[in-house]
């Protein structure tokens, strides 16, 4: 595994539907740096689902966000373990500056449920509800999202066999 460095994040769209890809139930917000464009997260995501039967859920119990909700991974198992001992540090950190990564993930507001200004991150544009390592091919999230972002990879994986694209399965 990678040191994590282009972690990206991820938003709920208001009307999720369970038979969607993962753009259809996520929008990814603007990270400001070139990284991350030019065909990144479509590479990250066809490794993903050329991959996805080895891909699994792996749940964190004992962090929690804000709403008491568990920290979850979908991932390999190769990559579980050693992800898990990342997130765990950075659960523990009081800001975001020194875990090195190319843009702030607002993985710290999420676990304390205010954002850097204080305010509550319910009523916040800054409410981030997953996260994407596109090195690393991880997702994490808490509580239920991270059910939806499993799905919505399964089902992204599923049409692109459906329509014969080679490479993605």
């Amino acid at each position: 595994m990678k040191k994590p460095y282009l972690v990206q994040r991820m938003k709920l769209k208001a009307n999720i539907d369970l038979e969607s890809g993962i753009d259809g139930n996520f929008s990814m917000d603007y990270m400001g740096s070139s990284e991350f464009e030019w065909g990144a997260l479509p590479a990250s995501l066809k490794r993903v689902c050329k991959n996805i039967k080895a891909y699994e859920i792996f749940s964190i119990n004992d962090i929690k966000d804000y709403r008491g909700f568990p920290l979850c991974l979908v991932c390999t198992k190769e990559n579980a373990t050693e992800y898990e001992a990342v997130l765990r540090v950075w659960a523990k950190a009081s800001d975001e500056y020194g875990f090195g990564l190319k843009e702030l993930m607002k993985f710290t507001e999420a676990i304390s449920g205010k954002s850097f200004s204080g305010k509550p991150i319910e009523s916040s544009y800054n409410k981030i509800d997953a996260w994407w390592d596109i090195e690393n091919d991880v997702f994490f999230a808490f509580g239920v999202t991270t059910e939806i972002v499993f799905q919505s990879l399964r089902n992204v994986h599923n049409k692109k066999k459906a329509e014969g694209k080679e490479g993605w399965y």
